[in-house]
């Protein structure tokens, strides 16, 4: 019994942890505007700027505003789109597995009523054989509907959905979304400019 409490608080302190990491982290990439970072930076520090960002863009939908803007500011100052995608889609997609094992790891402290309320929705997604869709579901989220990713990667890590199943997904996922809005971005500044 005392060992069950012990890890148990040692989960609550570690999720403690990450939390205020995360919101730490969020207020920083919120305060500060992209286009200013980009001017101030150059464009070699563009790319690093552009991947601490895109890191945590899929975190809430006031992250992923500010990741939007630093892209078309990105391509706007003049950075490879080829090159931009590939670096922010690859930070989203490390910051998206992360939120997943987060989302895993808060998962494991929930109790009582919503804990059965969880279960009983994964029972009925294994039921109805769905889980075999999630990847394709999720493929299509991640790639071309503009929300926050942390709703579709929350709700699979309450269910304990296998993190080895998804991250291939996630980077696939990212990596095509990005490479949308660099291609769009870059298009609609060449028409407008």
């Amino acid at each position: 019994m005392k060992a069950i409490r012990k890890k148990r608080t040692r989960r609550t302190i570690a999720f403690i942890f990450m939390a205020i990491v995360v919101l730490t982290l969020f207020a920083v990439s919120t305060i500060y505007n992209p286009d200013e970072i980009i001017a101030s930076i150059g464009r070699r520090n563009g790319y690093i700027i552009a991947f601490v960002v895109a890191f945590f863009a899929g975190f809430s939908a006031f992250t992923v505003v500010s990741f939007y803007s630093l892209l078309i500011a990105g391509v706007a100052a003049g950075l490879n789109p080829v090159l931009l995608a590939l670096v922010t889609g690859i930070s989203l997609s490390l910051g998206d597995m992360f939120l997943f094992h987060f989302g895993r790891s808060g998962r494991d402290l929930i109790r009582g009523k919503l804990d059965k309320r969880i279960k009983q929705l994964a029972n009925y997604f294994r039921k109805h054989n769905l889980e075999r869709r999630i990847p394709l579901i999720s493929y299509v989220y991640l790639s071309f509907i503009p929300m926050p990713n942390d709703w579709l990667l929350i709700f699979l890590a309450s269910l304990k959905y296998p993190q080895t199943r998804l991250n291939l997904v996630i980077l696939l996922g990212d990596l095509t979304h990005v490479s949308i809005l660099v291609f769009l971005a870059s298009k609609g500044i060449m028409v407008f400019s």
